[in-house]
């Protein structure tokens, strides 16, 4: 091993993220998808949106605001929530 150099890579450890409650982080889809399964709620299997299915996200995330604001698309892969 003289002269040799270590020609192995340091394996890197996979840092996790862990909230203060101690739960791991999930990202927007998945805390989606999660809140459609606890409401009874399916995604479209196909052709279908987020606007055709947005009074039905709203109602289940924050029934207050049913009636009251209605989505629109800017064309631009965004979404705006205005008042209805």
């Amino acid at each position: 091993m003289c002269g040799r150099r270590r020609t192995e890579k340091p394996k890197r450890r996979a840092a996790q993220a862990v909230r203060w409650d101690g739960h791991e982080p999930l990202g927007l889809g998945t805390e989606i998808t999660l809140m459609m399964t606890e409401h009874g709620m399916v995604a479209p299997a196909v052709g279908g949106s987020f606007l055709t299915q947005f009074d039905d996200v709203l109602a289940a995330a924050a029934p207050e605001l049913t009636g009251h604001a209605r989505a629109a698309d800017t064309g631009r892969r965004r979404w705006l929530c205005l008042p209805a």
